[in-house]
């Protein structure tokens, strides 16, 4: 029994397998020591952590990143679960995360992304699986800047056909759709430019929709709670 209580905790009580979760590691030690002196808050705070630790391995195997990806991965994984894992339920805010992460990064642009350039949150819906692949293993390890942007797109036009109405999601389906098709058969520059346009499209028809002529007064329209 102490065998197996000291295989699973550390010297303090904390889980041991849940120590590089940015929760425990950003604790002082004077922190550390006023949880684990009370068998309460120990039990509690070892609970958040075991929690975040089954979301990180289910995202882990959701996302068919092996167990031997560097702590670089598992860090950046912790980022995204943040405090409560609420970034896991917007799928919007999650696209930009994702980026800003795996932005100089080859592996996390591995673990994150599909080879198509697709977020692997996004990797059993239909339309993920039409898209075609980033054209050479260089650009999609490396993902230069062009072939970046040109992914970026996608995620949000992936966004916008799932959750637009039918109109504004209607730019966003030719866009995926012509893309898929390959009649973008064009540099990468020009092509971000033209799924671009289709972005501005489904945003302008959503601040239609909503009685607005620009973002900043749609966002002002939202917080009056009109």
């Amino acid at each position: 029994m102490a065998a197996q209580k000291n295989a699973m905790f550390d010297s303090q009580g904390f889980v041991k397998a849940c120590l590089d979760n940015p929760l425990y590691k950003n604790l002082t030690v004077a922190e550390r020591s006023a949880i684990a002196t009370v068998p309460a808050q120990l039990e509690f705070f070892n609970k958040r952590l075991l929690a975040h630790y089954q979301i990180k391995e289910n995202m882990m195997k959701l996302w068919d990143i092996p167990a031997t990806v560097s702590q670089e991965v598992h860090a950046a994984l912790y980022a995204i679960i943040g405090e409560d894992a609420s970034l896991l339920s917007k799928p919007a805010e999650l696209v930009d995360v994702l980026f800003d992460l795996a932005r100089k990064s080859s592996e996390l642009k591995k673990s994150f992304f599909l080879p198509n350039g697709i977020i692997k949150y996004y990797g059993n819906l239909a339309r993920a699986k039409t898209l075609p692949n980033i054209p050479t293993a260089t650009a999609y390890y490396e993902m230069a800047k062009e072939y970046f942007d040109v992914c970026y797109m996608l995620n949000n036009l992936i966004y916008i056909e799932l959750n637009g109405s039918r109109a504004v999601a209607r730019h966003a389906t030719e866009a995926l759709n012509a893309y898929a098709s390959h009649r973008y058969k064009l540099d990468p520059v020009v092509v971000n430019r033209r799924l671009q346009e289709a972005l501005n499209l489904s945003i302008n028809e959503v601040l239609r929709e909503q009685g607005v002529k620009t973002i900043e007064e749609a966002q002002e329209k939202i917080a009056r709670g009109k």
